[in-house]
């Protein structure tokens, strides 16, 4: 019997489960014929990312940067930074300057790429992910809807998805119903009140350095 996961235990693991995206499709959403579906994009990534981490050559972590790089360069496409950027931000992008903006855009995009590869390592070898249904909102936005299942664990997945620039990409991820983009928002509103762009911008880079020096190991995802 799988237990359904609790609220508070859904925040702690949201961008654990950012890049868990190996879905099965047994339908399909009208979209530009020039374009791949929505669910294809994410089937198609994280179907190649996972293909890579269970090479037999990097089982003994003897290689992992070069899987990590590897997996990176299969994902890393999938995710609208810019507008995941824009909605974290929300209210406060006017506080930041072009550069500043284009900067924080930089230093999140490797925040939340270390976060997931960190903890990538064992978490998805034994999870499997069950497709429940996909919906068009709009000709630009569309949410796949889907099941995180490991061992006793069941974790509702959704995915919110934008057009733009001929391609489907991810904005923002709901787990269990907490939202990957408001969790954030929460955070840099809190930092914002008391602090400057530039304070919030310096907070990331010395995460970012924390980061790297701990790449093997798990790392916090708060700022």
């Amino acid at each position: 019997m799988c237990i359904p996961l609790k609220a508070k235990e859904a925040k702690n693991l949201l961008i654990i489960i950012v890049g868990g995206m190996l879905l099965t499709c047994t339908s399909v959403i009208q979209v530009s014929a020039q374009s791949k579906q929505p669910i294809e994009v994410i089937r198609e990534a994280i179907t190649k990312a996972l293909k890579i981490m269970n090479e037999t050559q990097y089982m003994d972590g003897s290689k992992e940067d070069q899987m990590r790089q590897r997996i990176w360069e299969t994902i890393r496409e999938v995710f609208d930074y810019r507008e995941i950027t824009r909605r974290v931000l929300s209210r406060n992008l006017k506080k930041f300057s072009s550069a500043q903006k284009q900067e924080f855009t930089v230093l999140l995009t490797e925040f939340l790429k270390n976060t997931y590869l960190n903890r990538l390592k064992g978490q998805y070898r034994d999870a499997n992910f069950t497709y429940e249904s996909q919906e068009l909102l709009s000709d630009k936005k569309a949410i796949v809807k889907t099941k995180l299942k490991r061992r006793t664990l069941e974790v509702s997945v959704h995915y919110s998805m934008r057009y733009h620039d001929q391609r489907w990409r991810i904005y923002d991820i709901r787990i269990e119903g907490v939202s990957m983009v408001k969790n954030y928002r929460m955070q840099f509103n809190e930092i914002l009140v008391k602090e400057s762009p530039a304070q919030l911008i310096e907070r990331l880079r010395t995460k970012l350095k924390l980061q790297k020096a701990a790449s093997r190991h798990n790392s916090k995802s708060s700022l």
